[in-house]
């Protein structure tokens, strides 16, 4: 090994100790002349000799000889989510993943861009909106190569994310929030491993499937189960206004808190409207979106909004009451070139385990009787 390897402080460190190289080298029990080359770095000290230095330093090892802090590594990405012109220059957190043979940086937006631990950093363009970008790693190549990147609107994947990386080995599940049909689209393009959904296809009375076909045509798909969940309204304590139905939100003090566009609760409110036939002007929805089943039920118990629809999960965290309107199927849709990767056989074996089981039926609303088992294999073109 040598000098240009390892970082040596041992003249700086008997220097600031105020001994001589014949002070020192009799102190460690070793020559004058020894000592000159373990400064030069011409020598590497043995283990014994760097213990006996230390001690005679009054230091650690470490503070005598240590590795360089690596280089931070440069890697080029696809950005799953470009700048918008006019965004604020600066620099953006990422979360990275290796999928289909290149890697792609997930921009961490909104609560997420200060909450969650981000892989690596990329810069605002002064230029047009890149595609693919130079993205700063936080954290070694070979550690990101196994991320698992994960998109969807399910409370549960946080949970699922935190089983896996308690296992040993831990696997790093990097939950990305997206509703259903974003995060289809987001697998079908490549951009994650797997993507949560929960869309009835109205024609056909199936879930998701039907949607999971569109999307990825090329890539081709798993659908794996994740669970049987209950949605509905969320209501306030007691339901003061006495919300039943969807014609309850034609009243015009009835204050509605919307989900976002393509997610399986929005889908479902504008289902039982037009069922009922309440046309969408005749709500009132209230200016903010939702991010999110919890989001629906935070406006609703911070007073911001009467009504919402989301799982009944949702509502029993915030001590809401609810109103079922239907059972739904939530899936996760898995790339099909991962078919035989250890981490999906991981997934697997976690969602059809009796202790994940359990910890994900404590959640209200969720049966666990099917997780892990293959709803239906969708080709690649």
């Amino acid at each position: 090994m040598g000098s240009e390897e390892f970082e040596n402080r041992l003249r700086e460190r008997r220097n600031a100790a105020g001994l001589t190289q014949v002070e020192l080298g009799r102190r460690a029990g070793i020559t004058r002349q020894s000592l000159i080359h373990l400064e030069s770095g011409k020598f590497v000290a043995s283990t014994t000799v760097a213990l006996r230095l230390a001690r005679a330093l009054g230091c650690a090892v470490e503070d005598l000889f240590s590795l360089p802090e690596p280089k931070a590594a440069r890697l080029r990405a696809d950005l799953a989510q470009p700048f918008s012109p006019g965004s604020p220059s600066g620099r953006s957190r990422t979360l990275l993943g290796f999928i289909e043979g290149r890697w792609v940086a997930h921009r961490l937006q909104g609560e997420e861009a200060l909450t969650v631990v981000a892989d690596g950093v990329v810069a605002a363009p002064d230029g047009p909106r890149p595609k693919i970008v130079d993205v700063e790693a936080l954290r070694a190549e070979s550690e990101m190569r196994e991320n698992l990147i994960v998109a969807g609107c399910d409370p549960a994947l946080t949970l699922i994310a935190a089983w896996l990386a308690e296992g040993s080995p831990p696997l790093r599940v990097r939950v990305l929030h997206a509703p259903s049909r974003q995060a289809l689209a987001a697998l079908g393009d490549g951009l994650t491993h797997v993507s949560g959904a929960h869309l009835l296809d109205e024609a056909s009375g199936d879930y998701n499937v039907p949607f999971v076909r569109r999307a990825c045509l090329r890539r081709g798909a798993i659908v794996l189960n994740l669970a049987r969940w209950e949605e509905g309204f969320v209501v306030r304590a007691g339901n003061p206004l006495s919300i039943q139905a969807a014609d309850d939100l034609a009243r015009r003090k009835i204050r509605l808190v919307s989900r976002e566009r393509g997610s399986g609760a929005q889908s479902l409110l504008e289902r039982v409207l037009r069922k009922a036939g309440v046309p969408t002007n005749a709500t009132r929805p209230i200016a903010q979106i939702a991010r999110g089943h919890l989001g629906v039920a935070q406006a609703v118990a911070s007073g911001a909004a009467d009504v919402g629809v989301a799982i009944r999960s949702a509502a029993a965290a915030y001590d809401l009451d609810f109103v079922p309107l239907t059972e739904e199927r939530s899936d996760l849709v898995v790339g099909a070139e991962l078919r035989d990767d250890p981490r999906i056989g991981r997934l697997v074996d976690a969602l059809r385990g009796a202790a994940l089981r359990r910890e994900i039926a404590s959640l209200r609303g969720y049966q666990m009787d099917d997780s892990g088992q293959v709803v239906a294999e969708v080709g690649g073109a």
